[in-house]
C-alpha cells in the first residue's frame, strides 16, 4: 500500500512540475509603449522588470528572462532593488537572483532589475518574447508566490540606423525612328532618316542614334526604314518594324 501511494505522489508531483513548466513558458507579453517598435542594428532596447502587486515582506526570486540572440546582444544590467541580485548572462536569456532580507516591503510597480540589449539585426521589438523561461518567487515564510506578482516594460532608447535602399533604375525606354529626340515620331524623322541612308550624317553602326534609325531592325539604314515610318504615321499598316513597340 505504501509503495502504491509513493509511485501515486511520485506521478502527481512530476505531472505539477509539467504543468509548471508549460505556464511558465507563456507567461505574459508587455508591448513596447510607442507606435513605431521597429529597430535597427546598433540601436538599444531596456527591459526592466518589476513587481505587479505588493507584498508585504521583502521576497527572494530567482527567473530566467528570454531574448532574441538573432535580433538581440545582452550588454548590462542595472539593478534597482534594494537587494543586488545575482545576474548571470546565457545563450538566449539573462539569469538573475536575489535573496530576501527582512524588513523591506514590496509595492506594486517597484522595479527589480533593468536589461540592456544591443541591437544586431532589424526586427520588431513587440515580435520579441521577454517572458520567464523559469520563474520562482517566495515570501519570508517560504511561500511560493505565482508570476501574476511580476511583470515587465520595454523601453526602445535607440532605433539604430535603417537601411536606406536605393531606388530602383529602370533603362530609358528606346522610341525607335524618333532620331532627333523631340519624343514625338514625324516626317522630320522621316527626313532625317532618308539623309543617313543616303550617306549623309550617318550615325556609327552599334550606336544608339544608329539603333533608333534602324526601325525595320535589319541592321542597316535605308529607304525600308524611311518607309516604316511613312506608314506608321498614315496608320493601319502592319509591317512597321519596331515602331509602337
Amino acid at each position: 500500500m505504501k509503495k502504491i501511494f509513493s509511485k501515486t505522489l511520485s506521478i502527481i508531483i512530476s505531472t505539477l512540475i509539467i504543468l509548471s513548466a508549460v505556464s511558465v513558458a507563456n507567461i505574459f507579453t508587455v508591448s513596447a509603449d510607442t507606435t513605431d517598435s521597429m529597430v535597427y542594428p546598433g540601436g538599444e532596447v531596456k527591459v526592466t522588470y518589476s513587481f505587479a502587486k505588493d507584498i508585504w515582506c521583502t521576497p527572494c526570486y530567482f527567473f530566467e528572462g528570454k531574448f532574441d540572440t538573432n535580433v538581440l546582444e545582452f550588454k548590462n544590467d542595472e539593478n534597482h532593488w534594494s537587494i543586488p541580485p545575482m545576474v548571470v548572462p546565457h545563450d538566449g536569456y539573462v539569469s538573475a537572483a536575489a535573496s530576501s532580507a527582512y524588513g523591506v516591503e514590496v509595492k506594486q510597480g517597484d522595479k527589480i532589475i533593468s536589461y540592456y540589449y544591443k541591437v544586431i539585426g532589424e526586427t520588431n521589438v513587440n515580435d520579441i518574447d521577454f517572458g520567464f523561461i523559469q520563474f520562482q518567487l517566495y515570501d519570508d515564510n517560504g511561500v511560493k508566490l505565482d508570476t501574476s506578482y511580476m511583470t515587465y516594460s520595454v523601453e526602445i532608447l535607440s532605433r539604430g540606423e535603417e537601411p536606406t535602399t536605393e531606388p530602383a533604375t529602370t533603362e530609358p525606354q528606346i522610341q525607335y525612328g524618333d532620331v532627333n529626340h523631340d519624343g514625338i515620331l514625324s516626317i522630320q524623322d522621316a527626313t532625317e532618316i532618308q539623309k543617313f541612308g543616303v550617306g549623309i550624317n550617318t550615325p556609327e553602326i552599334g550606336s544608339d542614334l544608329f539603333e533608333i534609325a534602324d526601325v525595320n531592325d535589319d541592321g542597316g539604314i535605308s529607304i525600308l526604314d524611311v518607309t516604316c515610318v511613312q506608314k506608321y504615321l498614315v496608320g493601319g499598316y502592319k509591317d512597321t518594324g519596331l515602331l509602337g513597340k
